[in-house]
């Protein structure tokens, strides 16, 4: 009497290999999620631009100094500067280590409200 040879049963093996398929499509796709995110992210992320500007200002009674100026490609502004922070050299009579915030705005936005 011949003993049948087992044959390998060929649905188990296409589900393996569907399961795999399967795995491999998700990987790809949870990939490509986190790569859009990832640019999603660095396109909002602050970017740094060099420009050109020159102000004109003058002493005020609300702020160590305000006037106008003008940044190249964006055009003219009003502006601000206040001291936040220094120290005094009392050999040279001179403020040193001068910190200060200087707010713009640009004249176009003040007239588009």
């Amino acid at each position: 009497m011949a003993i049948p040879a087992r044959q390998p049963a060929p649905l188990r093996i296409q589900r393996e290999k569907g399961g795999r398929e399967m795995q491999r499509l998700l990987r790809l796709t949870a990939l490509a999620l986190l790569g859009g995110l990832g640019l999603a992210l660095s396109a909002g992320a602050a970017s740094s631009q060099e420009f050109k500007a020159q102000f004109q200002d003058d002493d005020c009674a609300t702020h160590a100094q305000c006037g106008m100026g003008l940044v190249e490609g964006y055009g003219h502004v009003t502006t601000t500067l206040d001291v936040t922070g220094g120290v005094f050299d009392p050999s040279t009579g001179c403020l040193t280590d001068v910190t200060a915030v200087r707010d713009i705005a640009l004249m176009s936005d003040r007239q588009a409200r």
